[in-house]
């Protein structure tokens, strides 16, 4: 059974000469690969998505000032061209209009002659 014993030491230095060899095998005749991208942050192109590095504003904010503009708009009271007489009125004012008037009728459009 010493035998064993012996061939398991033996195989294990083998093994590891190999190793050590390879090793600096692969150090003297490979160049370490160039890296796979450039040092430093490369941004996307444009446009970019908002919230990404790079994009100077905030989405949230953005959000916040657009709901601020458009109930703005919605609310508004006044007159788009008064000699042509159009009107700019809130929307609830509008769609309590609609519902106590109802929409107006529509003609229907005249067959055509064949």
């Amino acid at each position: 059974m010493w035998w064993l014993g012996v061939t398991v030491v033996l195989s294990f230095v083998l093994s590891l000469g190999v190793y050590k060899g390879l090793q600096s095998y692969w150090r003297n005749a490979y160049a370490e690969p160039p890296p796979m991208r450039p040092s430093g942050m490369e941004l996307p192109p444009e446009p970019r998505l908002q919230g990404m590095p790079g994009h100077m504003s905030d989405p949230q904010q953005d959000m916040r000032d657009k709901i601020a503009t458009d109930t703005e708009e919605n609310e508004k009271l006044g007159w788009l061209d008064e000699k042509a007489g159009i009107a700019q009125i809130p929307v609830r004012d509008a769609m309590q209009l609609i519902v106590d008037k109802g929409m107006p009728a529509i003609k229907p459009m005249p067959e055509e002659k064949k």
